[in-house]
């Protein structure tokens, strides 16, 4: 996306978060009025040199993006090195217990979400070095879906998705959910794709009576909260976003 693009996709969502403001105050619920209003303000005021640093922010999360897709990128090629015979793959993770309703979106931390996922994984032993984060879309019934996006490397991907499949195994009346997907690649180029989080064109376009809510839901997460790592260390520093290898990484 052209900085032009991003720049018509934000004024987009400010008009959106403005309008969802006034009816809230109109409503007479006041405090959400107060808040939609406030992050439309944040974001109507981004600037490079000043930016809100919000989730909620096409132009921030563009630029979160590209940064993230340039240090992924970077350490995805240094452990691809340095591994023989493994090889990197492109790995969807989307357990059913990952859709919500737009309702549920003030209950919802995806650092919790996170958590829950690395327990899971730790649980059955699959903790092999993972470079991921989450993304967010809605479905055909309205409903708010998270999955993860990630690299990870192996020497057999059907094993790996038994592997992942039995550890995030559900219900039996979910069995037959695609909760993994492992995909080979040629090259690295899907990392930039599995890093947008949101898809802005398509929530403007479909879905405007969600984006509010999601919206004040994408501002009080933090960027750190998006990430599932495994075997990695990522860190913001005045030079940039940095992902470091940890020594006891293996797999």
């Amino acid at each position: 996306m052209t900085s032009a693009k991003v720049a018509l996709r934000s004024r987009a969502v400010v008009d959106v978060l403005e309008k969802a403001a006034t009816k809230a105050k109109s409503s007479g619920d006041h405090r959400r009025g107060r808040q939609l209003a406030n992050l439309a303000d944040d974001l109507r005021h981004c600037r490079p040199r000043s930016r809100c640093v919000s989730l909620a922010c096409p132009q921030c999360l563009r630029a979160l993006q590209r940064a993230k897709t340039e240090v992924f990128t970077q350490a995805a090629q240094a452990r691809t090195a340095t591994r023989s015979k493994a090889r990197p793959v492109f790995v969807t993770i989307a357990p059913p217990q990952w859709v919500f309703e737009p309702s549920d979106l003030n209950k919802i931390s995806l650092g919790k979400v996170v958590r829950w996922l690395k327990d899971t994984l730790r649980r059955e032993g699959v903790d092999r070095p993972m470079l991921g984060s989450l993304d967010i879309d809605v479905n055909n019934e309205g409903r708010i879906r998270i999955h993860l996006h990630a690299v990870m490397w192996t020497k057999n991907s059907a094993r790996l998705t038994a592997r992942l499949k039995k550890a995030l195994s559900t219900s039996p009346d979910l069995k037959y959910a695609r909760s993994v997907q492992v995909n080979g690649t040629r090259d690295l180029g899907f990392i930039a794709y599995s890093l947008k989080l949101v898809k802005f064109q398509e929530l403007l376009r479909h879905n405007r009576k969600i984006l509010p809510d999601l919206l004040l839901f994408l501002d009080r997460t933090k960027a750190s909260d998006i990430l599932v790592l495994f075997g990695f260390h990522a860190s913001a520093q005045r030079s940039g976003f940095i992902v470091r290898p940890l020594m006891k990484a293996s797999g």
